[in-house]
């Protein structure tokens, strides 16, 4: 198991994987990192707004060095990584996080035809495909522009 004291992870200034990890750790008492895609703005929208007052740490990156970061995928991959900290790749995409997701599917008490997903990178769709039955129709909403390359995350 893996005595993890900080989980650093990566995303824009909107993102539901980063909110949703600050008020994790903060739940959990397990300090949060996160490396938020371009220039800190002038005026913090509500998303920043609650990972910094949940007591996530911020950093702004620019686009190259968060496209640099996306090449990370292990969860000790990240140079200077210290001992307890653990890398939790964009939109948590690893296999913990599929298998995590499948399991939440398995905990709804419904019956449901149709499930509708709002994704980012696609990790949480993914996890909840791999657990429906094939007669249910799932469906994923990108939060982002130019949303085509999801049908090719999901595959992988």
């Amino acid at each position: 198991s893996l005595k993890t004291h900080k989980i650093i992870s990566m995303g824009g200034a909107y993102s539901n994987h980063l909110h949703a990890l600050a008020y994790t750790g903060q739940m959990l008492g397990i300090k949060t990192q996160g490396l938020i895609r371009g220039e800190q703005p002038e005026v913090v929208n509500p998303t920043l707004s609650d990972l910094f007052s949940w007591g996530m740490e911020g950093s702004f990156v620019s686009r190259s060095e968060y496209r640099q970061l996306r090449t990370y995928k292990a969860y000790d991959s990240l140079p200077d990584i210290q001992s307890g900290e653990y890398w939790l790749p964009e939109g948590g995409a690893m296999d913990l996080a599929l298998q995590g997701v499948a399991e939440l599917v398995d905990e709804l008490d419904l019956d449901y035809d149709v499930l509708c997903v709002p994704c980012g990178t696609a990790t949480t769709l993914a996890g909840i495909i791999s657990a429906v039955s094939e007669e249910t129709q799932v469906l994923g909403f990108s939060a982002l522009k130019g949303a085509g390359f999801l049908s090719a995350e999901v595959s992988q």
